[in-house]
């Protein structure tokens, strides 16, 4: 029987997050609303009404909840990235589905 190994192409794993989320290309002041779409270990998908090109560096800002549960508090992300991958949403004027590849996150307890 062969080993299997996991190949340094295979994708992270996605996790749906849609909600809220602002972007911004960096160094701009204004920030635009968006909606996240999902998230990985190295990135995330999301739309927005600003079309940014590939390889713009930006800054994204959200919310992770916290656990009702437990009372645990969520958390604001703000984190530098680039955008990857980036196209016009057919049938949806003036929208636009962004990837950004995500580094330096930080993490505020709300």
């Amino acid at each position: 029987m062969g080993e299997v190994t996991q190949n340094s192409a295979t994708r992270a794993q996605r996790f749906p997050i849609r909600g809220a989320m602002r972007y911004r290309i960096r160094g701009e002041k204004i920030w635009r609303e968006g909606i996240a779409e999902n998230i990985s270990v190295s990135g995330m998908l999301f739309r927005g009404e600003h079309f940014v090109k590939p390889n713009t560096p930006i800054e994204v800002s959200f919310v992770l909840p916290g656990k009702q549960r437990t009372g645990e508090a969520g958390a604001k992300v703000v984190s530098h990235g680039i955008v990857v991958r980036s196209s016009v949403c057919p049938g949806e004027s003036g929208t636009a589905m962004m990837a950004a590849k995500i580094t330096h996150p930080r993490l505020q307890r709300l």
